[in-house]
């Protein structure tokens, strides 16, 4: 008996066993077989109209899907924001009469609780918000900026909402805006921080707030205690230990894990960051500075955007170590176009030339590249002075005696002697210039600032490449139909940015191009009558007296060019007579006999002119 347990006690573990192993059942999900007696579902068959029906139903049963997602989405602001976007689709309109009466209309609704908030949240609605902040009345705008400004610090931050926040800065008032920026405080660092509301805190940085405002957002970078009390007194950071020597090293170490953490973010382009870094630069000890130049060495070219960030870039560039420079400027190379025609980058161009002894690597990686872009570049008032400090470093008919003087602080951490770096320079360049100046001369002679830079640049010309560029010059002088833009000389306003702005889509009107035509077709004056080009021949003319009489010289080339309809033309003018006049007076006695040759068949004409220059002409040439 004991036996027969004992066998069935192992033929039950080996069935046990048997089971691990075995795969366990499973009930089947498939269908089972059709039986005839249940009821058929009924045959659909496949035709145009049926797969039409059938798609039309899977389409409303998925819009029904949708329309139940946005309303559990929406929490209870669903059918508001459905009837707000009907009636903005009408107020987005130019051709929609009584727009403020449709504002009225919407801003009833959403007035109520906290709606402008929520909606401003999503991305459709925000943009119904911002319609109505462009249309609306200042009341309304001003009950709108009650209900918004309580939750600003979140709607910045938001990836819609932030553009709400802009208009309300581009459309408000005065008294709108200063409580936005109230809103913003103890809150300046975090927003700072963050990718949506850093670009938010540069223009209200740099286009609205005061003074004051600016003092109290810089601050907050100095030290906790300022987020929460502001003091007029603590001007920069070094008013902020003044009371206090000791603290200086805790607030020098807390504005530097904020510039840490800029950098690392690759937020750096706001104009507030660059005031906190340049007070940083100025004020900081050499290891904390080497560690935020280290950070900041690759970023240069973006931060020369502003006046405090060009001046940052320069402290960054003159205390790096050689090494560093040169890795500086190669990263700089396809920037350097740009930052030449910057108003504030040129200053980091400028200081360069003016402080970094190799002048191989420099022509190299910074001369070449603007002599390649030379014809873009001089067209820029800031790309001129660039172009000037090359050929005429320090030159006070151009510069201000205080940019010199910022520029030469560069110097103390220079070794090579200035005078041997900038005539190197010169000498790299000036053949690249005298070559643009003999292919394009139009260009060099298209206005009087462009003109006065042409002058400069003929004082340094080699006298074996002179005589091209005298003929290349003269002859575009001495083209009958030469013909100036007087407008050329105003600043170019189309498409310039305010700060902090952003590039929109232009939408180009088909009649400007007509009109534009037109506009500089009224404008334009012969060359030899413009007053800017003027100045500058007489002054081209007025070198030619200082050169030796086997050099060739401008006044010349244009005697040779002379023929009789340009001297008949030239007599009526009063300024083209000046310009003989000045030719006679700096020419050698060669030249002279030659125009007067040239002039005696017209002195009846010269005679019959009532303007002062064909007087002076005859009576100093002894033609009358």
């Amino acid at each position: 008996e004991k036996a027969k347990k004992r066998s069935a006690t192992d033929s039950n573990m080996k069935k046990d066993k048997n089971m691990k192993f075995s795969k366990k059942f499973k009930p089947s999900n498939k269908r089972a077989p059709f039986n005839n007696e249940q009821t058929q579902k009924e045959f659909v068959k496949n035709t145009p109209e049926s797969n039409k029906k059938y798609w039309n139903d899977m389409k409303s049963k998925q819009k029904l899907n949708k329309t139940n997602r946005k309303q559990n989405k929406a929490k209870g602001l669903y059918d508001l924001s459905v009837s707000i976007k009907k009636q903005y689709e009408k107020l987005k309109c130019k051709s929609t009469e009584n727009k403020e009466d449709l504002v009225a209309d919407i801003h009833k609704l959403l007035k109520k609780d906290n709606n402008y908030s929520k909606i401003s949240l999503s991305h459709d609605t925000a943009r119904v918000v911002q319609c109505i902040l462009k249309h609306a009345s200042m009341d309304v705008k001003n009950e709108i900026a009650d209900k918004l400004v309580p939750n600003i610090c979140e709607l910045a931050m938001s990836k819609y909402a932030q553009f709400v926040v802009k208009r309300l800065l581009k459309y408000g008032s005065k008294t709108i805006r200063s409580k936005i920026i109230e809103g913003l405080y103890k809150n300046i660092v975090k927003l700072t921080m963050h990718s949506n509301s850093s670009s938010i805190i540069d223009s209200v940085y740099n286009q609205y707030a005061t003074c004051d405002e600016k003092l109290f957002m810089r601050q907050e970078f100095y030290a906790e205690i300022f987020r929460i009390e502001k003091n007029k007194d603590v001007k920069s950071i070094k008013y902020a230990w003044s009371i206090n020597m000791s603290t200086k090293k805790s607030i020098l170490d807390t504005v530097k894990g904020h510039l840490t953490q800029v950098a690392n973010k690759n937020l750096t382009d706001n104009s507030l960051i660059h005031a906190i870094l340049l007070e940083f630069l100025i004020e900081a000890d050499d290891e904390g500075r080497n560690e935020i130049i280290t950070l900041y060495n690759p970023l240069l070219a973006s931060i020369s955007s502003t006046k405090e960030g060009s001046r940052s870039a320069v402290i960054c560039f003159t205390h790096s170590s050689a090494k560093d420079r040169k890795t500086i400027l190669k990263s700089m190379k396809e920037f350097i176009t740009k930052l030449c025609t910057h108003e504030h980058g040129h200053l980091l161009i400028l200081s360069i030339l003016n402080a970094y002894d190799d002048t191989v690597l420099l022509n190299k990686f910074l001369v070449n590249e603007i002599l390649t872009n030379i014809e873009e570049i001089i067209r820029s008032e800031f790309g001129r002075k660039v172009i000037v400090w090359m050929i005429s470093p320090a030159d006070k008919t151009i510069f201000h005696p205080k940019l010199i003087e910022t520029i030469d602080e560069c110097l103390e951490h220079s070794k090579k002697d200035k005078e041997i770096r900038r005539r190197e320079i010169l000498q790299a360049s000036i053949d690249s210039i005298s070559k643009s100046i003999g292919n394009n001369p139009k260009l060099w002679l298209s206005n009087g600032h462009i003109g006065l830079v042409t002058g400069l640049i003929l004082k340094k010309v080699k006298s074996e490449n002179s005589k091209n560029i005298f003929n290349s010059l003269a002859e575009v002088v001495c083209n009958p139909e030469w013909k100036v833009n007087s407008n050329e000389d105003e600043p170019i306003t189309e498409n310039i940015l305010k700060p902090g702005g952003k590039i929109k889509k232009i939408i180009k009107n088909p009649f400007d191009d007509e009109k534009k035509k037109n506009k500089n077709s009224e404008s334009e004056v012969h060359g030899i009558d413009d007053a800017g080009l003027h100045i500058v021949l007489k002054r081209i003319i007025k070198q030619d007296a200082d050169k030796l009489e086997n050099e060739s010289t401008f006044s010349e080339s244009i005697v040779q060019n002379l023929n009789e309809e340009l001297i008949k033309f030239w007599c009526k003018n009063n300024r083209a007579c000046f310009i003989l006049l000045n030719i006679y007076e700096n020419s050698i006695q060669l030249i002279q006999e030659n125009l007067k040759n040239l002039l005696k068949p017209h002195v009846k004409s010269l005679k019959s002119q009532k303007h002062v220059g064909a007087k002076l002409l005859l009576e100093k040439s002894n033609l009358s």
